[in-house]
């Protein structure tokens, strides 16, 4: 499970780069909590 939350954060990080060049301050929070968690 922890794979795929990687996995997903990864992608979605990268998929918000391409598009605006910088991560949402809210995609960070969320990323942040999780990563927090471990």
């Amino acid at each position: 499970m922890v794979s795929e939350l990687l996995k997903f954060s990864l992608q979605f990080q990268k998929h918000q780069r391409k598009r605006t060049g910088k991560v949402p301050a809210e995609a960070g929070l969320h990323v942040g909590s999780q990563s927090g968690t471990h």
